[in-house]
């Protein structure tokens, strides 16, 4: 049994009587509206006074007019400013159920079920008795049905219910929902409840997110606890809003136009500001903040609200800090004009310096040799040092008077740096007397032995010095190598590899389906096959397919097989499978005398029983009998 703990008398919020906030006490409190003085009390009326203080006084006591719940058994009074909920026996919840009374006791609302068999409608125009349904503990009023009646008979008229009839039992079934939207209900909007069933009932829930629209741009809709927040209260300072042309809330639930000068035009120029909510535009002429300095131009505010660039050639542009221009304004572009004033680029190594282009860049010209060729390195302008001491630069061309080290240049301030030898020395041709001699200042030393050089010979690979002469070893062909092609010996008369290799050498002619291949005149020949081809086994597919490069090609039409059965002889491959022949090993269906000489194919013997009708001759005495389905010879 369910316990109800509310008391008969309650207070659910503070009341007040008449008061006034001083604007002096610590409960000081300013207002311009009566919104700003709403102590969310519905039991006390909430006033501004003229000099801008809030009020409130206590409303009559009584029931309120919203917030009651229905069916509680308690009512919701204003009592000395202060809400408080009281018993109300009238208050009484009908639970829709027929076969219960209904009544407010001490803990709230009752509902006690009336005898079982106790007449009963069902509030859809059918009737019945009280009771509880089979597996339930809950009476209520059940209506006997049919499984013809069903639909008309069991209804209810109750979205929360799924009603059907229980034939086997001749009485209505109906299945409550729960936790659901009550289906096909229209639910109003704003009221900040949802209809949805529960245990089979349609119920109305709290649903804040139902929240009530006051058509207020600048105003909070909320809902609490399931009741419509009727405060509404304003959004803060600057929330977006679109109400009667506005763009922005004041923070008093009024939509205007702009609170600060950022929402009025170009906030940089201040052209146009806010006054009152309002944007009102500066005086035409007035010099605007948004000002760039060095420009060639002052911006003016023009009246409306915007501003005009003008041209002000007096508004030189800011010194570049090169003494190789002049500053100036021409109608409003500003320019760093070049002139040819002299100049020092603080430079020892280029000289007396000019401005040109806006640049120190014209010069008299360098002081000092630098790199001319002869074996001083050491003749560069030094910029740090201001004299003709520096190294040359690397590279730079010099002479050290050697023959046999080519051309010299310098290198960190010496003549040290050599291209190498001027005479081709091993160089891979015929002539191995062309190393350098810086004794004779010529190029007619023996070439080191060793050295690399051509005999001028086909058929010689490796060529190399021996004392002043080119001598070649080797062959530059293949020769016999085992590859398909059987002419790569060298031919000197021809300076080609096509001559033949000797015969029998071994090669490949490149075909799967020959084993063994010998070069003969020149040209790879191969015999014999890597496949057992027909072999008398159950394999009529291991003769050689050149196509595939594999041992899976048909065997010969007629080739012997065995295709692994007992009661077939002279077995052949056709197409690649091992038939079985005509013959038979067994003497069977032959007028013996017995009649189980025939072949058994499971057990690999001749014992099988012969056909039925089989002629057969038992007593041999040449009067044939038949073969029965039993093996017996019968009739002779």
């Amino acid at each position: 049994m369910a316990r109800w703990l509310v008391p008969a008398l309650f207070v659910v919020g503070s009341g007040v009587g008449a008061c006034t906030l001083s604007r002096e006490g610590s409960l000081r409190q300013d207002c311009t509206t009566p919104v700003e003085c709403d102590d969310g009390n519905v039991c006390t009326s909430d006033l501004c006074s003229t000099d801008g203080l809030c009020s409130r006084q206590a409303v009559p006591d009584g029931p309120v007019a919203e917030g009651q719940t229905a069916g509680d058994c308690l009512r919701l009074d204003c009592q000395g400013g202060a809400l408080v909920a009281v018993a109300d026996s009238g208050d009484v919840k009908d639970d829709g159920n027929s076969c219960t009374t209904d009544s407010c006791g001490p803990g709230g609302p009752i509902s006690t079920p009336l005898p079982d068999g106790t007449a009963c409608d069902d509030g859809n125009g059918h009737t019945g008795i009280c009771g509880a349904a089979t597996g339930s503990t809950t009476v209520s009023c059940q209506v006997s049905c049919t499984a013809a009646n069903a639909a008309t008979q069991c209804d209810d008229a109750n979205a929360c219910t799924i009603d059907s009839c229980n034939v086997a039992e001749s009485v209505c079934v109906r299945d409550p929902l729960d936790g659901i939207e009550v289906p096909g209900a229209t639910q109003t909007p704003g009221d900040c409840q949802l209809l949805v069933c529960a245990l089979g009932l349609e119920t109305s829930v709290a649903d804040d997110g139902d929240r009530p629209d006051d058509g207020n741009d600048c105003t909070t809709d909320s809902c609490v606890a399931g009741v419509p927040d009727p405060a509404h209260p304003p959004l803060g300072l600057n929330a977006p809003c679109d109400d009667g042309g506005g763009a922005y809330c004041d923070g008093n639930g009024t939509c205007v136009a702009c609170n600060d000068n950022d929402q009025c035009g170009d906030p940089s120029c201040l052209c146009t500001q806010c006054k009152g909510n309002t944007c009102i535009a500066a005086d035409p002429g007035s010099a605007a903040a948004c000002q760039s300095p060095n420009d060639c131009h002052t911006v003016h505010c023009n009246g409306s609200g915007g501003s005009t660039d003008d041209v002000d050639d007096t508004d030189l542009p800011a010194s570049d800090n090169n003494g190789c221009t002049n500053e100036t304004c021409s109608n409003g572009s500003p320019a760093h004009v070049p002139n040819t004033a002299a100049c020092n680029d603080n430079l020892y190594c280029n000289g007396t310096d000019t401005c040109s282009g806006g640049a120190c860049t014209v010069h008299a010209g360098n002081p000092c040799p630098g790199a001319d060729g002869d074996g001083d390195c050491s003749e560069t302008c030094r910029e740090a040092n201001d004299d003709c001491n520096g190294n040359d630069p690397d590279a730079s061309g010099c002479n050290d008077g050697l023959y046999c080290n080519g051309t010299d240049t310098c290198s960190t301030g010496a003549c040290s740096v050599h291209s190498g030898n001027p005479c081709p020395g091993p160089d891979g041709d015929g002539d191995c007397s062309e190393t350098c001699r810086e004794a004779n200042d010529d190029c007619n030393g023996n070439d080191l032995d060793s050295s690399v050089c051509n005999d001028g010979l086909y058929c010689t690979l490796t060529d190399r010095c021996q004392t002043g002469t080119c001598t070649g070893t080797g062959s530059p062909c293949p020769g016999p190598d085992g590859d398909g092609d059987c002419s790569e010996t060298c031919r000197e008369a021809n300076d080609d590899c096509n001559g033949n290799d000797i015969d029998n050498t071994a090669c490949t002619d490149g075909l799967y389906c020959t084993l063994t291949d010998r070069c003969q005149a020149g040209t790879c020949t191969g015999t014999g096959s890597p496949c057992p081809g027909p072999d008398g086994d159950g394999d009529c597919s291991e003769t050689c397919r050149e196509a595939n490069d594999d041992c899976n090609g048909n065997d010969a039409p007629g080739s012997g097989c065995e295709d692994g059965l007992y009661c077939t002889t002279g077995d052949t491959c056709n197409t690649g499978t091992c038939n079985g022949g005509s013959g038979n090993p067994c003497p069977g269906h032959n007028a013996m005398r017995f009649c189980n000489d025939s072949c058994d194919e499971t057990l690999n013997n001749c014992t099988a029983l012969d056909a039925v009708n089989t002629p057969c001759d038992e007593d041999n005495d040449s009067n044939l009998g038949s073969c029965n389905a039993s093996g017996n010879c019968t009739s002779d």
